[in-house]
């Protein structure tokens, strides 16, 4: 796996590059060192990093311009703010314009380490949730495409038109060169070439292709797909037509278990492979080819027996109806209702779909309707009457029905209304296709994109939206209170440490598992990243509520943890906000209980503490400190004394003591 690249920016070259090639290099990470705005602006725009460490204060422009000139050129990246003059307003605006954490210096290691783990994570789980999304619409679009080439060559019954559109569908499909179907002829166990696409037809009019002995044969034999390529360096193939290619792909047409011939592709100019993706819809084209061929082989034998039995002509025209009308649908399940007679025509597939034999379902409209949720049937019934009144095209709905298991499976109904010559509409025809799992597919990425994949929490972005929620309440409704618990568990890099990162794992889904058990269904449970999880108590009566809470996860969290047989003891540290401080931000009502929560830590750990501005004030005043003293060396007002070590037994000077005064202009 490639390592992923991190931009430090700063405009002190030792601070700049003792991040990069020490604190960084150790963590594992390759980084790139810039020393200006407008330069790092320019490394994006060429190289995209995978997370940017951005101080505050640069040469040329402050790191929230250079957050918000990457925001106009619509680059996602995240953005970890670093910066020594740290302010409560710094921290709101640069959380605004979407910075992903902020860190004050001097960076320290862990939380350094921390908060780009956190954000690198976030990141990789949104770029696989946007490739899940990608691939879904390609997906999608396959089968739109399918789709509707195969409602093209099933409602042909010319079966050389039929076949010439096939081999088409084929090359484009699969971005071949060139393509051929032939058929098989079974007493002579040849197959006959067809159709071409890009081939000299003169060349294969009278081409016959063996089946006892050459690699298309084989496809026929086995009823399965071949593909092959040359690699470089390597000479062309010589395939049954005789031509040298350097990739093939054939697939089988099968109908109702009987081979009726092969669909092949393969390029002679280039090593183009073919794909799996090729082979599933070459595979795919080639179902609706052998029920295209079905269908054009029995429409030719109907015209030859028209004259002798009028029975047939009948019966071939509601079989030409049903199945163009299915086509239209769905080609799935197949339905035909008779409105004259109010029976309907459930095809094998259409009964399958549900689990039921042939026999199970009889021909009643309420075999159908009464298998339908509860909450979908109105819908249905009000598309059904939109197409049967002219309203719409034609009829489709996704709903649910009962499966025979007594389980709900998610089918696209689709279908078109026959008229009289009268204009009046005696019959509705069209498929069902099961679409259960792209529905499941579509639900677990909706999901993931809002829930910790370890613990099955809340996440970040689904906390920050609740807590939103719940300031803008607050503001509005002066009776509702809610509350923030911000918890992290003391002693946990010890025990991921020392005894590896599966335990490590086990301990958080037991303890997300402990704090879910003990809040209400109103209330939301979220993991941040790490060891740390945050609750939001909705609607209390007054701080007792929270501290209740919080005593009963500290004594659940502080008995023993059983993990792969040993014994662990964990307490945790939390922090309280209450909303009746008065918020308008759900990042302030955060970091706040982040605050408090890190006092509890200071206080001795185990226990909680409830936030109060005072906390927030006084870690101002150290940062402003630590922002004097490292500006104390270059104004020179760190002064060294020594004072001498004297025994007094011989009343010598034994050593020397070294002080060091700091001479603060306006503290002393």
């Amino acid at each position: 796996m490639t390592k992923e690249t991190i931009l430090v920016v700063d405009d002190s070259r030792q601070i700049a590059d003792f991040i990069a090639g020490r604190l960084l290099s150790g963590m594992g990470y390759d980084a790139s060192v810039v020393y200006n705005g407008r330069s790092a602006i320019e490394f994006v725009r060429k190289n995209s990093p995978a997370l940017i460490l951005l101080d505050y204060q640069l040469s040329d422009m402050t790191g929230l311009e250079v957050v918000h000139a990457l925001a106009k050129e619509n680059f996602n990246i995240p953005v970890i703010l670093v910066t020594g003059y740290g302010s409560e307003q710094t921290a709101v605006e640069a959380f605004r314009l979407g910075v992903q954490d902020y860190l004050i210096k001097p960076v320290d290691p862990d939380k350094l380490n921390m908060a780009v783990r956190r954000a690198l994570t976030e990141t990789r789980l949104r770029n696989e949730k946007l490739a899940l999304m990608a691939q879904l619409k390609e997906q999608v679009t396959w089968m739109t495409v399918l789709s509707s080439v195969g409602k093209s060559v099933t409602s042909i019954l010319e079966l050389d038109e039929v076949l010439r559109k096939i081999v088409e569908a084929g090359v484009q499909l699969t971005r071949a060169e060139e393509g051929f179907l032939a058929l098989l002829d079974e007493q002579n166990g040849q197959l006959y070439v067809r159709a071409v696409k890009n081939i000299d037809e003169d060349k294969t009019k009278t081409l016959r292709l063996p089946v006892d002995d050459s690699l298309v044969g084989s496809v026929i034999r086995s009823k399965k797909p071949l593909r092959m390529v040359q690699r470089t360096n390597q000479p062309p193939l010589k395939v049954s037509t005789g031509f040298l290619v350097y990739s093939f792909l054939h697939v089988p047409l099968i109908s109702k278990g009987r081979v009726q011939g092969v669909l092949s592709v393969y390029n002679r100019s280039t090593r183009q492979d073919f794909k799996d993706t090729d082979e599933a819809l070459l595979t795919s084209l080639g179902d609706y080819a052998a029920i295209a061929i079905e269908n054009a082989s029995l429409y030719q034998r109907a015209q030859q027996e028209i004259k002798e039995r009028g029975r047939v002509e009948m019966a071939l025209r509601e079989s030409e109806e049903r199945y163009a009308l299915a086509v239209r649908g769905a080609n799935d399940g197949i339905w035909d209702w008779n409105l004259k007679t109010n029976k309907i025509y459930y095809s094998p597939r259409w009964k399958a779909m549900l689990g039921f034999g042939e026999e199970e379902i009889s021909d009643s409209p309420d075999e159908w309707f009464r298998r339908i949720h509860p909450a979908d049937i109105d819908r249905v019934k009000l598309d059904i009457a939109a197409h049967y009144n002219g309203i719409t095209s034609h009829f489709e709905n996704e709903n649910r029905m009962r499966h025979k298991d007594g389980s709900y499976r998610w089918v696209a109904s689709r279908g078109l209304a026959v008229k009289d010559s009268d204009g009046s509409v005696n019959r509705m025809a069209g498929s069902q296709t099961d679409i259960t799992d792209r529905k499941c597919a579509e639900q677990k990425l909706l999901h993931d994109a809002f829930h910790d994949m370890l613990t099955g929490l809340a996440n970040r972005a689904l906390f920050i939206d609740r807590l939103k929620h719940a300031v803008e309440r607050a503001k509005r409704r002066e009776e509702y209170k809610f509350a923030v618990l911000f918890l992290d568990l003391d002693r946990f890099k010890d025990i991921n440490d020392s005894h590896g990162h599966m335990m490590g794992d086990q301990l958080l889904i037991q303890t997300a598992q402990i704090i879910a058990k003990e809040v209400r269904t109103i209330d939301t449970v979220a993991r941040l990243g790490g060891d740390e999880f945050v609750l939001l108590l909705e609607d209390i009566v007054d701080v007792e509520d929270a501290t209740r809470i919080a005593d009963r996860i500290q004594k659940e969290i502080s008995s023993s943890f059983a993990l792969q047989g040993r014994e662990m003891f964990v307490t945790t540290s939390i922090g309280i906000v209450l909303s009746t401080l008065g918020y308008n931000w759900a990042e302030d009502v955060l970091r706040d209980a982040d605050i408090a929560m890190y006092r509890a830590k200071a206080l001795g750990k185990a226990r909680y503490v409830i936030f109060d501005p005072g906390m927030r004030n006084m870690i101002m005043e150290r940062l402003v400190l630590e922002t004097d003293l490292r500006h104390a060396l270059d104004r020179k007002e760190l002064k060294i004394f020594y004072q001498p070590i004297v025994n007094l037994g011989s009343n010598r000077t034994t050593g020397f003591e070294a002080l060091v005064r700091w001479d603060h202009p306006e503290r002393g």
